[in-house]
């Protein structure tokens, strides 16, 4: 069995990562596995050509599952607290504004363009202290939590009604992961242990150089 790890699907387009894609897609290799969990991977690797069966999300811990019916979190049924509304500002840019101020900043799904894919919830200062991330069917894929502009968790849900994976983190440090209860001293940690556990013996290849400690007798370097 041989399988590609790749950093992110948002590299999806550089050829390195691209080449590796390519090499899932073709069956030369059996698994593409992604380090970086993303909200809309099904779509993304659907789009790319590969089969959900072939692709591990390293974070949930399980193949890339098929996701649920679902209409999204259409924008204008979305709850403005505070008697807010929805104003839509250049370049596309959706904003909240209650009372005169901006509330939160609304990202949405580009091939769905009332379908909302992030919102970033704002101080009366304009930081963000909190960020809520959508799949495309609707469901909440993440919360992030942030103090004075800097993140402090990740809160991962992957279909589950309480987080799966949470990350936390001190002066920009991850320096601490729980994942169902179980503690590690960072994420990638779990990634370590979820590589060596089930892909001991399975050459696993990847092109980015900052993967290749997350298990040295796994993780293998091509070019």
């Amino acid at each position: 069995m041989k399988a590609e790890l790749i950093k992110s699907l948002d590299q999806r387009n550089e050829p390195a990562v691209a080449w590796q894609i390519e090499q899932v897609r073709l069956g030369k290799a059996d698994y593409l596995l992604i380090y970086t969990p993303h909200e809309d991977a099904v779509a993304i690797v659907t789009a790319l050509g590969l089969k959900v069966e072939q692709v591990i999300d390293l974070a949930s811990q399980a193949i890339l599952a098929a996701e649920a019916t679902g209409k999204g979190q259409f924008l204008f049924d979305y709850p403005v607290p505070n008697q807010g509304r929805i104003e839509a500002g250049p370049n596309g840019t959706i904003r909240f504004e209650s009372a005169g101020f901006e509330i939160a900043q609304v990202i949405l799904y580009s091939d769905s363009p009332y379908s909302i894919q992030s919102i970033t919830w704002l101080t009366t200062g304009g930081q963000a202290s909190r960020k809520t991330i959508y799949q495309r069917n609707g469901r909440l894929f993440a919360q992030q939590y942030y103090s004075q502009g800097r993140l402090l968790q990740s809160d991962f849900y992957f279909g589950h009604h309480e987080p799966f994976l949470s990350n936390f983190y001190q002066n920009g440090q991850n320096d601490l992961t729980v994942v169902k209860d179980q503690k590690y001293p960072h994420y990638d940690a779990v990634v370590s242990a979820y590589l060596e556990k089930h892909f001991a013996g399975t050459l696993v290849e990847t092109t980015d150089d900052s993967l290749l400690n997350l298990s040295p007798a796994v993780t293998h370097r091509t070019s």
